[in-house]
């Protein structure tokens, strides 16, 4: 599971530059110890030819060994820290990764309609601080959700007011029960006109909430 991270992805960049440190450290011992071995080797060599007396095949000798024994042990070192560099991009991508995937999944459950979409806050790092801006928006999210299904109620119940009233005119004259004079046909137009009133009303919301209104501020 924790591998996947490194395949794709934040943890497969977190590897990599953990990897590049590495090499770079380890390219950076390796070129100091070349450079500095022959210096360094021959103080002591020079300090061993008082025991060993001034044998040139047992210096070369070891200096070879010296130098080898180095790199062998600097190629060591860089296998270890590879393997370091593995182990720590896990544990790091598994705690930065799996956050953010989680903000995936409950945008992706918000956009699908589920506003109740909470995540944990993992810390008070910079990833707390993002999780707690995500929770602010899925809940503000979730309140204008709610307020448009209630202004959907209230519209549906001033719409249904006029229209029911229109409609009982309209049955009482086609049946005969209501007069076909001047004042039905008032109530009528006045019960059109409310319509009206709420459409318009309605159309000036949104523009409002589109930004589209015009207004002129002023102090009161």
């Amino acid at each position: 599971m924790k591998i996947g991270l490194l395949r794709h992805g934040l943890g497969w960049r977190l590897f990599l530059s953990y990897l590049v440190i590495v090499l770079v450290g380890v390219a950076v011992l390796m070129s100091t110890a070349w450079l500095l071995a022959p210096a360094s080797v021959g103080r002591h060599a020079q300090a061993m030819q008082a025991v060993v007396g001034n044998d040139s095949a047992l210096v070369a000798d070891l200096y070879t060994a010296f130098t080898q024994g180095v790199m062998e042990v600097l190629a060591v070192a860089a296998a270890a820290a590879m393997l370091a560099a593995l182990l720590v991009s896990i544990f790091t991508a598994g705690r930065i990764v799996n956050p953010l995937r989680a903000m995936i999944a409950a945008s992706q459950r918000i956009a699908a309609g589920d506003y109740d979409q909470r995540v944990p806050v993992p810390g008070d790092d910079e990833l707390g601080a993002l999780a707690q801006s995500f929770n602010r928006m899925a809940e503000a999210l979730d309140h204008t959700e709610q307020r448009r299904l209630e202004l959907l109620g209230d519209v549906a119940h001033e719409l249904r007011t006029p229209l029911a009233a229109i409609q009982s005119s309209m049955e009482g004259l086609i049946d005969g029960v209501l007069p076909a004079e001047v004042e039905t046909y008032a109530g009528v137009q006045h019960e059109a006109r409310r319509l009206q009133r709420l459409v318009r009303d309605l159309e000036e919301l949104s523009r409002a909430e589109a930004g589209q209104a015009p207004l002129e501020l002023r102090r009161v």
